[in-house]
């Protein structure tokens, strides 16, 4: 079981070095060719990991990793009484963000060249369907499109590629406001970075909903 995340020689990505702290096992190896990696080779740090895991995973990480356990003859985690809350949706969807997302602004070409407009997207490749993270993301902020399936030249992926997209300072606005206290340190530096391109006020929940 690997996770893959981008970063510099000498800066290991915060969202592996929380993920290891949460899980409490593998370890974090990099860079290679521009990334880290958190990893587990041992069936039983797998099974723990797995359970771990299970409740806050999407249908297809599941069918994957049940998959994955029959192979190896493990035990499957069992079916879930899975009744999740606004809050337990928006803390899943910031974790998801951390590792998947983007957020930047960008020069606007319908407006005046010193004008910035903010976007914010997440990227799911897949063979068949529109990814089941990203209809759950959308739901989770409530803002947003999920567009695709596009052929992304890519080392990693040959698989058709779909998007949630945001753009606007109202609506990436009201998409972090949703996430914001469960966001990580570095996503929490890009965004504060670009607060003079939000809605006014964001500075003020922002410090109101530190975690």
């Amino acid at each position: 079981m690997a996770i893959s995340q981008g970063g510099l020689p000498g800066f290991t990505p915060a969202v592996l070095l929380r993920f290891k702290e949460i899980v409490e096992v593998g370890s974090i190896t990099g860079p290679y060719e521009g990334l880290y990696y958190w990893k587990i080779t041992k069936k039983d740090d797998v099974d723990v990991v797995g359970a771990l895991l299970w409740r806050n995973l999407s249908g297809e990480k599941r069918r994957q990793f049940a998959a994955a356990a029959i192979r190896m003859r493990r035990a499957v985690p069992g079916p879930l009484n899975d009744k999740r809350g606004r809050e337990f949706e928006a803390a899943w969807a910031a974790g998801l963000f951390d590792g998947e997302g983007a957020f930047g602004a960008y020069p606007d070409s319908r407006l005046r060249s010193s004008c910035r407009a903010v976007s914010m997207e997440i990227a799911q490749a897949s063979a068949t369907f529109v990814p089941e993270t990203l209809l759950r993301f959308r739901d989770a902020v409530g803002v947003g499109t999920v567009t695709g399936p596009r052929i992304v030249p890519s080392p990693w992926s040959r698989l058709p590629q779909y998007r949630w997209q945001a753009s606007g300072r109202h609506v990436c606005s009201a998409a972090i406001r949703v996430i914001w206290r469960w966001l990580g340190p570095v996503k929490r530096a890009e965004i504060r970075a670009a607060t003079e391109h939000l809605d006014p006020g964001a500075r003020d929940w922002m410090s109101d909903l530190i975690a």
